[in-house]
C-alpha cells in the first residue's frame, strides 16, 4: 500500500482487512492483460478503507460500500427517556442511506421529514452527525418506561441500508435501572454492635 503523505510503501498488516475502491480510470486502458502489465502505470484514484478486526464491531459492505456499527444489539434501562448511541461510520452518502422499524408491533413507525429520525409508540431512533456532516452514531431513545407485562413491545428491530448494503440493529429495553440503589434495590447486610 502507498501512503500518499508519505510517499512511501506501507507493509500489509496480518488479520487486516483492506477494501480498495477504485474510483475512474484516467486512460483508455489496453487491449488485453500481457499489454496492461508492460506499460505504464494507468492514473487511477483509489481509496483504501482499513478494517482491523480486532477493533472492527460490525462492518458490511458492498463492493466500495460499507456501513460499520458498534454492534446490532442497543439496551435501554427501564426509565421512559433512557438512551444509548451506537458508534457508526459509513462512506454512503447520508442522502442514499434509509432507516425503518422491522415490524409495527409497537404502533406506526413514523419519520422526520429528512428521514434521519424514526420513531413508533416505543422507540425513537436517530442518526446523529459530527460538526462535519458526517455520521458518527446512531442514538436509541425509550418513550415509555419498560412494559411489566413483560410483552414484546420491550423489544423491536430496525434496518439501516442503501442498495445492497444493510445493517439490522435488535432494541431491548431492561428491567433494570442505571443505578439500582435509587430504583429502590437494596443489599441485606447484618451489621453487629461491637
Amino acid at each position: 500500500m502507498l501512503d500518499d503523505d508519505l510517499k512511501t510503501i506501507l507493509p500489509a498488516t496480518r488479520n487486516y482487512k483492506y477494501a480498495i475502491a477504485i474510483s475512474p480510470v484516467k486512460t483508455p486502458g489496453y487491449p488485453d492483460p500481457d499489454t496492461a502489465s508492460e506499460s505504464a502505470d494507468a492514473r487511477i484514484e483509489y481509496e483504501v478503507i482499513e478494517w482491523n478486526q480486532k477493533d472492527e464491531r460490525e462492518l458490511v459492505f458492498d463492493g466500495p460500500f460499507y456501513i460499520s456499527i458498534e454492534s446490532k444489539k442497543v439496551y435501554l434501562y427501564k426509565p421512559e427517556g433512557s438512551s444509548d448511541d451506537l458508534e457508526m461510520t459509513t462512506n454512503i452518502a447520508t442522502e442514499d442511506l434509509n432507516i425503518e422499524f422491522m415490524d409495527s408491533h409497537n404502533g406506526t413507525p413514523n419519520a422526520s421529514a429528512d428521514g434521519y429520525t424514526i420513531w413508533n409508540d416505543r422507540f425513537k431512533v436517530e442518526l446523529v452527525f459530527d460538526t462535519n456532516n458526517k455520521i458518527k452514531a446512531v442514538r436509541f431513545t425509550a418513550l415509555q418506561p419498560y412494559d411489566v407485562t413483560g410483552s414484546s413491545s420491550n423489544l423491536d428491530a430496525i434496518r439501516i441500508y442503501s442498495k445492497r448494503v444493510t445493517v439490522e440493529i435488535d432494541i431491548e429495553q431492561l428491567n433494570e435501572s442505571p443505578d439500582q440503589w435509587i430504583d429502590g434495590g437494596n443489599i441485606e447486610i447484618d451489621i453487629e454492635d461491637k
